[in-house]
């Protein structure tokens, strides 16, 4: 108690009141100083920047990434910039990721979206693993939008407003092994002012390397998948897209062929690549010619062989297809065929969703539109069936798969896509594109291309692929003597080593049927 009175006694005399107002400065003084110190702390505090990558699996791995990023700094006039602090980049996605020395841009594509949370402390960052940079990168990355607001400055806002290359500058050239007989091919080709990420598999069938034809069922020739499914079900290490289906009733729409066997018949002369073991390919268009003939001297033209395209007249369907048939069109009359005699007629009628068993030692005929007589193939008649290809080499190749339009022959661009009967429209659109081709070096190319970039004043735009003709000088510039166009569009797929490698497995639509590659042999 005396010492507090002491104290008072001070500051109350004359000499303590002297000193009260310099020590009442220097309190202000270290108030304002302490405050200023805690302002540039929250303005220099960490930020955290989390990028997600869609997909419909939860994500495998978790990679925490340190990029050097400026903060704001809003007082520049007052201090020097301060000292560049770390900014803590988590990439999660449940594809192979880089290394952690990769540059962090060929991750992210324009459809990625970053939470940007200022002023907030970071946890405690968990110890990351360091995975090996993988062979293959698909060539776009894209992102869940994040539900958290993005903080937008005039900067930011002056970015977006210029065409983006992140997608250009994410491609990665390689060319690379993969394993004996296959390497992987990207690289950029230039049309113009145009230029065209390509991304390839080079087959070499010398190094016993094979190829079938591979559909979505097993069991039958309706269904659909996405090739990064159907792949594995036929034990294909590797397969790029084939030719075309309905995607409504999911039934062929082109040639098939495996192991010598017709499990879907060429249409409208189309182009076809076939092939056997010994290395021999050929390219060119197909068409498959057969007549039923009856004792009486009857020769009546069958128009399609297990063949999902419609028309009037007689098409034919073997175990190939299935075990049973549906009628496609109303009013068809079914003829069951043993052991070369008709059976067995069904008339079909409106709307018939009956299904009609295809005999093992036989087929079915179905007459589309009245356009034969049914008295013509009475029960008890005996029949037979003429079969050529015109070529007709091209019928002594045991592989064959059809789509079209033919890009290349004999190293010429001799693509005509209309006598094909495919429509004008189809012959300008730009689009995702697939195609497999022939090589001076005596290799296979699979090919797909996606997108295109253009040179602008303002920089790379992004635009849609190749026309059919622009693909064709691609083609050309990557060494093929030979070259077919496959199904495109949402189509367009390349699967290596258990995934896709051209495209997000997400935006691609499902395929009736590919070519299955077995490095191993098959």
């Amino acid at each position: 108690m005396s010492n507090q009175i002491r104290r008072f006694a001070f500051f109350s005399s004359s000499s303590g009141k002297n000193l009260r107002l310099p020590l009442i400065l220097f309190l202000c003084v270290v108030f304002l100083c302490l405050t200023q110190f805690n302002r540039k702390n929250s303005q220099l505090a960490p930020q955290t920047l989390e990028v997600r990558n869609s997909s419909p699996y939860p994500p495998a791995t978790s990679v925490t990434k340190r990029v050097e990023v400026p903060p704001r700094h809003p007082v520049a006039s007052l201090s020097p910039p301060p000292k560049v602090l770390p900014l803590l980049v988590e990439v999660r996605s449940e594809q192979s990721l880089p290394t952690l020395e990769d540059d962090l841009t060929p991750l992210q594509s324009a459809s990625q979206s970053a939470s940007i949370v200022p002023n907030k402390p970071l946890k405690k960052a968990k110890k990351s693993k360091v995975i090996k940079s993988p062979e293959l990168l698909p060539i776009r990355t894209q992102a869940v939008p994040s539900k958290t607001p993005v903080v937008v400055t005039k900067e930011r806002k002056k970015q977006d407003s210029a065409p983006s290359n992140r997608a250009a500058e994410s491609f990665i050239e390689r060319n690379e092994q993969w394993t004996r007989g296959v390497r992987l091919r990207q690289q950029w080709l230039s049309l113009g002012r145009d230029r065209f990420p390509v991304v390839a598999l080079e087959i070499d069938p010398r190094a016993g390397v094979a190829l079938r034809p591979i559909w979505s069922n097993p069991n039958g020739m309706q269904g659909t998948d996405p090739l990064v499914r159907l792949a594995p079900r036929w034990q294909a290490p590797a397969a790029i897209n084939g030719g075309f289906f309905n995607r409504n009733n999911k039934l062929p729409l082109g040639a098939l062929k495996r192991d010598g066997r017709w499990f879907s018949g060429p249409i409208l002369y189309r182009g076809a690549i076939a092939w056997d073991d010994r290395g021999n390919f050929k390219i060119s268009r197909l068409y498959l010619q057969e007549t039923l003939t009856t004792t009486t001297g009857q020769r009546i033209p069958i128009l399609y062989l297990n063949s999902g395209y419609v028309q009037a007249g007689v098409s034919r369907y073997t175990p190939e297809w299935g075990r049973t048939y549906t009628p496609l069109t109303d009013y068809e009359t079914l003829v069951l065929v043993q052991n070369n005699r008709v059976t067995a007629q069904y008339p079909g009628g409106e709307n018939d969703t009956r299904t009609y068993p295809i005999p093992p030692d036989g087929y079915l005929l179905t007459i589309r539109a009245k356009s034969v007589s049914a008295s013509a193939l009475a029960i008890d008649t005996p029949v037979q069936i003429e079969s050529k290809t015109i070529p007709e080499d091209l019928g002594n190749y045991p592989q064959i798969i059809g789509a079209g339009p033919v890009l290349m022959q004999n190293r010429q661009i001799v693509l005509n896509a209309l006598d094909e009967k495919f429509s004008a429209a189809f012959n300008r659109q730009a689009a995702p594109r697939s195609a497999i081709a022939k090589t001076n070096r005596g290799t296979l190319l699979a090919v797909t291309i996606h997108n295109r970039f253009s040179q602008t004043p303002d920089g790379l735009k992004e635009g849609k692929g190749p026309t059919l003709n622009e693909l064709a000088q691609l083609m050309q510039r990557l060494g093929a003597v030979d070259a077919l166009n496959l199904d495109g569009g949402s189509s367009t797929s390349l699967y290596l080593g258990g995934k896709l490698i051209d495209r997000d497995p997400q935006t691609a639509a499902r395929v009736h049927n590919g070519i299955g590659i077995y490095p191993s042999g098959k």
